[in-house]
């Protein structure tokens, strides 16, 4: 988690790929979740979430990834998540790399 105050604006990019060798498959997908919690260390609405990469995604490439957000009202910090979601225990695998995350504003 990062500490943050309410109305700063978060830019996160961060680079994602999955290897040819063991590429995504079936409902497989890539995420990069951004939630604010509040001073008691719970969820302040919905997370912002993108999907990075599905199983039709090119493989053995760096593929760019950006969220931004505006910290909302009681937000003391922001969690970052990045995650692999396998529904039907497919194979395939995630890289993920170079994350950065930019606060700015109040």
């Amino acid at each position: 988690t990062v500490p943050v105050r309410p109305g700063q604006n978060l830019a996160l990019s961060v680079f994602a790929r999955h290897p040819c060798s063991d590429r995504r498959a079936g409902a497989n997908t890539a995420q990069v979740e951004l939630q604010f919690l509040n001073l008691a260390g719970g969820a302040i609405g919905s997370p912002v979430t993108v999907t990075a990469l599905t199983a039709s995604s090119a493989c053995d490439v760096h593929l760019p990834v950006t969220l931004s957000a505006t910290a909302p009202a009681g937000a003391v910090s922001a969690r970052i998540q990045l995650s692999f979601r396998q529904p039907a225990t497919a194979a395939g695998a995630v890289h993920f790399d170079d994350l950065n995350l930019v606060i700015t504003g109040p």
